[in-house]
């Protein structure tokens, strides 16, 4: 079940008209449905039992939120996350010779809060090896507490900023959420996507490059 509510989320979140023009479905006799694994890479679809049977297809998910991160600004300098109010950890600062991770997030948002572990332990792992992570929400401190003490053993082990008036995140190009990217040592990002993708390569290059 938790699952099916994922991908009703994704469907939800970019459009089921979008999903099913990608892959040639009727959005008004689709549903959605969970694989029976590598839901993490695959999104199955298939249409409701009809005279001439049903079709089903599975598309990539990287391929459906692709789009979402069209406007790269990888190669370029990072916009600062300052004017925050940080609810967890302390402030950060780019370009000090550490490779940061500036993730946008939400804590009503499915596929954000299956991404905090992911996260979490990126964080663990990388912590020693001068990474720094950042979560930036635009809602309150309030609904970010009530999240955390609700969920102690999934929530964020890492920064928690807030951006309620949005100067942050307008920087960013986020039409999406959760969206991330690798700010390498100099300040300039270096990857930005989904961070259940190639994230973790991204910061492994990252910190192989020159300070």
């Amino acid at each position: 079940m938790a699952g099916l509510n994922m991908a009703l989320a994704i469907a939800a979140i970019v459009g089921t008209n979008y999903v099913c023009s990608m892959v040639g479905l009727s959005n008004t006799v689709t549903i959605i449905l969970q694989p029976a694994d590598h839901f993490d890479r695959v999104l199955c679809l298939q249409t409701v039992p009809g005279r001439l049977g049903s079709t089903s297809v599975c598309v990539p998910i990287s391929s459906i939120i692709a789009p979402f991160f069209a406007k790269k600004i990888v190669g370029s300098p990072a916009p600062p996350v300052k004017d925050l109010q940080i609810f967890q950890g302390s402030e950060v600062e780019l370009g000090n010779g550490k490779v940061t991770v500036v993730e946008f997030w939400a804590t009503w948002c499915p596929p954000c809060r299956k991404s905090i572990p992911h996260l979490n332990s990126i964080f663990d792992k990388y912590k020693s090896k001068d990474v720094q992570i950042i979560g930036i929400s635009s809602e309150s401190d309030k609904t970010i507490k009530a999240f955390c003490d609700k969920n102690k053993e999934v929530a964020p082990k890492y920064t928690i900023g807030l951006d309620t008036t949005g100067s942050v995140s307008r920087g960013y190009p986020v039409e999406g959420i959760p969206a991330a990217f690798v700010i390498d040592k100099k300040g300039i990002v270096a990857w930005q996507g989904h961070p259940m993708s190639d994230m973790e390569q991204a910061i492994n290059d990252a910190l192989k490059s020159e300070s």
